[in-house]
């Protein structure tokens, strides 16, 4: 027969047994809440931030020697200044209505569908390696946080490397910043029209480089009065720069013309 010494140490270690039960059974409870809120927050009230792609930049070959390429016509009102050679495929040197002395390297840098060049068939390569940059720009996934991304009002956005990609149309009405490193690499993939508006302006910093800079442009692209831009523009169709407008980078029309209006491009 136990004595009572003996049950009472025997309900102390139930007890005690019981109470260390709760506190896993407590211990659980709060890490099953913290899964589950873990979960919540990362699934679908919070955009994940995972470790971005490292892109590189797209392969535009030989079309790196230009400042301009379009297909159909190119035209400029006096004074524009080109840094950078300008082509024109098929169309033929006569619809390239362009003062050579607009153009840094004169004469020699301008370059018709039906012109002797050095090397052999230097435009007709870049018209090449240009087409193939514009479709490489068009199968590219975009970054699944960069989908749409402020509805497209980038005005007072920072912008940081990766793809992007809109809906529609692409207007910029305010000015906004691209920033990375010098090999950082940003590509921006719009489906429709794009328009800088006027006295716009865009800033590097951190060192972001306008040579890693791309727009693929599915229909037209316009760069109104005083707007200041960087980065490739590939567009499907007719690219325009406004009076005083000014870009470090290319401007290539795919299937149509380019028109500038006093403006600067320097290519990178």
């Amino acid at each position: 027969m136990p004595t009572m010494r003996e049950k009472n140490k025997t309900i102390a270690t139930f007890f005690s047994a019981l109470y260390a039960l709760f506190v896993i059974l407590l211990l659980v409870a709060g890490c099953g809440k913290k899964a589950a809120l873990t979960s919540r927050i990362s699934g679908t009230d919070k955009i994940e931030n995972p470790l971005p792609r490292k892109l590189k930049a797209l392969n535009i070959g030989q079309a790196d020697d230009f400042a301009i390429l379009a297909y159909s016509s190119i035209s400029s009102y006096p004074n524009s200044s080109i840094n950078g050679k300008v082509g024109l495929l098929p169309g033929p040197r006569e619809q390239i209505i362009l003062d050579p002395r607009e153009v840094v390297g004169g004469a020699t840098d301008i370059i018709g569908s039906d012109d002797e060049t050095t090397p052999i068939n230097l435009l007709s390569n870049a018209k090449v390696d240009m087409v193939m940059a514009y479709k490489e720009a068009v199968t590219l996934t975009p970054d699944s946080d960069k989908i749409g991304l402020y509805e497209g009002k980038l005005g007072g956005k920072i912008l940081s490397p990766g793809c992007y990609k809109w809906n529609g149309d692409l207007t910029i009405n305010n000015d906004f910043v691209i920033e990375g490193t010098d090999t950082d690499v940003w590509i921006f993939k719009i489906p429709a029209n794009f328009k800088v508006a006027s006295g716009v302006h865009l800033s590097l910093a951190g060192g972001a480089q306008s040579k890693n800079i791309f727009w693929q442009i599915a229909g037209s692209a316009v760069l109104e009065s005083g707007s200041v831009f960087a980065g490739t523009i590939i567009a499907q169709q007719s690219i325009e720069m406004k009076n005083h407008s000014s870009l470090t980078g290319r401007v290539f029309a795919k299937n149509g013309y380019i028109n500038l209006n006093q403006a600067t491009i320097n290519k990178p």
